[in-house]
């Protein structure tokens, strides 16, 4: 018997509901292609509806369903799929509640045919939150998809001589564009060849580990690499974006999970350009927004993405990876702006700013005294904020320091006031420096005690440190 050119695999657990509607569809699209595309099913030993579900639909449809005695957790359904069952030259894994689009199996079938040299095709797709995708499922004439359902805006197709070259087209949001499963379609034989790359007892990882959120990806990683690929600028597929098990880590997989798969791409080897892209579009879309989403939350609403007991069963202390990712200039530049930037736009609760304005004014009442040469560390409206609210403050600044170099050399405030680089104060005395930022406090206080040999207070919103005088704090 000849083996299809395709093996659509679904891997699936506890989602009835939506399986009932998307398989159908699926089916329907697939048996118009059966001589190329085989339809998989993998049950991860659920305990709803799954079984009947897909016994109503083997009546109707051919395709083949395999249900495990046991769960063997969401990376173990994937390989058992892709290296046990799958038959076909090509894999595609598809999520019980993605949709495909009418039309679009012949689109890529045709794609694939055209460029059967290719190791890897990506395929583009539609994000909806849940009640959207039931409410297009119900009726998908009559859904207009918009920009919010946009993750990936290729301006074309791309085939590229190697897998990871599709980052040297600075495609927004290209930290993502390998994760979802949905989005790509993988030599079969290549693919499992890297399953060693797991770690070996996949029953034992938890969802909080990249083998277990992205193992698929963590695979063509290894294997992808420097191979021939196309990537498709047509949406074909709509994905349910709100997956309620998901969600609950939505924070943790954008954050130390996104970053520790970036480092999985740098453990092969791509160029180093490639890489910096990578981590700056990371640093923009994903990591910077949700850190700061979840210190202003913590701060203001006591709310926050996760809890401290959540944070323990993780295993990820979000204090500790902020303080690592700050001794990365890059990312405490991007950080910078993204803060101004939310400033600017008002996005920043109010209070924050007043909060700041409040505090540092009561402190430099109290604790400024004679100080007659002041610096502010760090320029952005905080810094404004303060030195227009004080006609005797402003008359005793006499630099500005900051870490971002393109702002050195600029007079923001007046013409007497320069803004240097940290160096500066190490030769030139200053009495008081005041810290306009509420954000990565300690990490500047380390740097000013470490450089600066004569007797300074800092002041931040919280405390001010007298440096060199026992590194006390009033």
């Amino acid at each position: 018997m000849k083996k299809p050119l395709l093996s659509i695999c679904i891997p699936t657990y506890n989602r009835a509901d939506m399986l009932s509607k998307t398989l159908p569809n699926l089916l329907l699209l697939a048996s118009k292609l059966k001589n190329q595309v085989e339809v998989v099913v993998s049950d991860n030993c659920s305990t709803d509806e799954t079984e009947q579900v897909v016994g109503e639909l083997q009546k109707k449809y051919s395709f083949r369903y395999n249900r495990n005695e046991q769960n063997i957790q969401f990376a173990g359904n994937i390989v058992k799929l892709v290296k046990e069952l799958a038959r076909g030259r090509y894999c595609w894994l598809l999520g019980d509640d993605d949709y495909l689009l009418p039309e679009k199996l012949e689109y890529v079938i045709n794609v694939m045919s055209e460029n059967d040299d290719c190791a890897y095709f990506f395929v583009n797709s539609y994000f909806l939150s849940k009640r959207n995708m039931l409410a297009f499922i119900d009726h998908p004439q009559d859904f207009n998809f918009g920009k919010k359902e946009i993750l990936f805006n290729l301006k074309m197709d791309y085939r590229v001589n190697a897998w990871e070259d599709i980052f040297d087209k600075k495609i927004k949001s290209s930290s993502q564009l390998h994760i979802g499963i949905m989005n790509s379609i993988f030599e079969r034989n290549i693919w499992v060849s890297g399953i060693d790359s797991l770690k070996e007892n996949l029953k034992k990882q938890t969802e909080y580990s990249v083998e277990q959120a992205f193992p698929q990806t963590k695979i063509l990683v290894k294997t992808m690499i420097g191979r021939p690929s196309y990537y498709m600028k047509e949406y074909c597929t709509v994905c349910n974006a709100s997956n309620q098990e998901w969600l609950k880590i939505c924070f943790l997989l954008s954050t130390k999970l996104f970053l520790d798969l970036i480092n999985e791409y740098k453990k092969s080897n791509i160029k180093d350009s490639q890489f910096n892209f990578l981590i700056e579009d990371y640093y923009k879309y994903y990591c910077i927004p949700n850190l700061i989403d979840y210190r202003v939350k913590r701060k203001y609403a006591n709310k926050s993405y996760i809890s401290n007991d959540d944070e323990s069963d993780m295993h990820f202390n979000v204090s500790s990876f902020f303080s690592k990712l700050l001794l990365d200039k890059k990312f405490v530049k991007l950080y910078i702006r993204e803060l101004e930037r939310r400033l600017r736009m008002s996005y920043t609760p109010e209070r924050y700013l007043e909060y700041l304005q409040s505090v540092f004014s009561t402190t430099m009442k109290r604790n400024l005294g004679k100080s007659e040469k002041i610096a502010l560390w760090g320029y952005g409206e905080t810094a404004d904020k303060l030195f227009s609210c004080s006609k005797s403050l402003r008359r005793k600044i006499t630099v500005i320091v900051d870490v971002d170099e393109k702002k050195h050399g600029l007079k923001p405030l007046n013409n007497d006031i320069m803004i240097n680089a940290p160096d500066y104060l190490i030769v030139n005395k200053v009495d008081a420096i005041i810290i306009t930022t509420d954000f990565y406090t300690d990490e500047i206080i380390r740097m000013i005690k470490d450089s600066v040999k004569y007797d300074v207070k800092v002041i931040t919103s919280k405390r001010v440190y007298c440096i060199n005088e026992g590194m006390r704090y009033e």
